[in-house]
């Protein structure tokens, strides 16, 4: 046997092989393109259901949540036993935010669907412009329902939280309150006369004192009693009083 029929006696099962091979994963691949696919559909309802019940906290007037597309080129195995849907870390309502859904059978898989959520909730609101330095009335305010995802800085959901305080920048009509844009009024300062009321044994007594630092409605300050020179601690309880528990 010359080398070239020794060399083709080689090569010839080497070429049928090869060709099996690749016959047996061209066939491997068309199967897999007929696998059923999961309806990405069911993923946009399931993580929307999932954001809205995540809402039900929130005592709101109007939810809404809209799912984001994913890529139609995703191609997921159908999901037969169910789908699992969970709020992945760092991910927080409302707002824009992102749920996790997770296959675990027969294919295993997880895909993560970003969805934008607005929670409407009463909150209060500026009826009138409220100017710098003015204290906030009943009659200054109201109640709207606006997207608290929007209100990151904080907001007020009642009326008497507010009313009484002072405005610390201007705030137009409409617009919800924000904490830094308000500031308890100062009922006492520093140097000021004022009553000490002093509750002991259910009994309360009256003397005079003076205030040792500016305090607002609730502020715990010192203040030094003028008959006895102490100094103790109190609770602003209105203008230039202080109730001191001993």
């Amino acid at each position: 046997m010359n080398r070239r029929s020794l060399l083709l006696l080689f090569v010839i099962p080497l070429l049928a092989m090869s060709y099996a091979v690749a016959h047996a994963a061209d066939d491997t691949a068309d199967d897999a393109d007929d696998a059923p696919r999961q309806n990405l559909d069911v993923l946009y309802e399931l993580a929307e259901g999932f954001a809205h019940d995540r809402a039900v906290d929130f005592d709101a007037e109007r939810i809404e949540v809209k799912a984001s597309s994913l890529d139609r080129r995703l191609r997921l195995a159908e999901c037969t036993q169910g789908i699992e849907a969970f709020q992945p870390s760092g991910s927080s309502f409302p707002g824009r935010a992102t749920v996790g859904l997770r296959c675990e059978g027969p294919s295993h898989w997880t895909v993560y669907v970003s969805v934008d959520m607005k929670v409407y909730v009463p909150v209060v609101t500026a009826r009138d412009y409220l100017r710098k330095g003015e204290l906030v009335g009943a009659d200054d305010i109201e109640l709207a329902a606006v997207d608290i995802g929007s209100l990151t800085s904080g907001y007020y959901t009642e009326p008497a939280e507010v009313v009484g305080m002072q405005v610390s920048s201007g705030i137009k009509p409409g617009i919800a309150l924000k904490p830094s844009q308000l500031r308890k009024r100062t009922l006492v300062h520093r140097g000021d006369r004022v009553s000490i009321l002093i509750a002991t044994g259910g009994l309360q007594v009256s003397s005079q004192g003076e205030a040792r630092a500016d305090g607002a409605k609730g502020d715990r300050i010192v203040v030094r009693n003028l008959r006895s020179k102490k100094e103790v601690e109190g609770v602003v309880i209105d203008a230039g009083v202080v109730e001191v528990a001993l």
